[in-house]
């Protein structure tokens, strides 16, 4: 009988500092940030908007990367200052 069995761990979309006896599944955010912004565009919507919490989780920054990548597909320039929600709030309040 083995008294200290492997654990072994599954972590899904937060990928683990040690990968050994590590099972990781992960989302491709990158895709499915790009797709959904193509999507708005494809729906009439000109200017496109990303909020998300300023942090800098793997999948946080891919969504924003496959965001950017469909802006420039569309020819826009990701602008950070134009993107700050809080001045978007004080131009056009709900």
């Amino acid at each position: 009988m083995n008294l200290n069995p492997t654990i072994h761990y599954i972590c899904i979309d937060r990928e683990p500092i040690q990968h050994s006896d590590t099972v990781f599944i992960s989302s491709n955010h990158h895709q499915e940030a790009f797709e959904a912004t193509e999507e708005l565009f494809n729906s009439g919507v000109k200017f496109p908007l990303i909020i998300h919490y300023d942090r800098e989780s793997t999948s946080s920054k891919e969504r924003k990367k496959g965001f950017k990548d469909a802006l420039r597909k569309n020819n826009l320039i990701f602008d950070n200052k134009k993107m700050n929600l809080s001045l978007i709030l004080k131009k056009h309040p709900c």
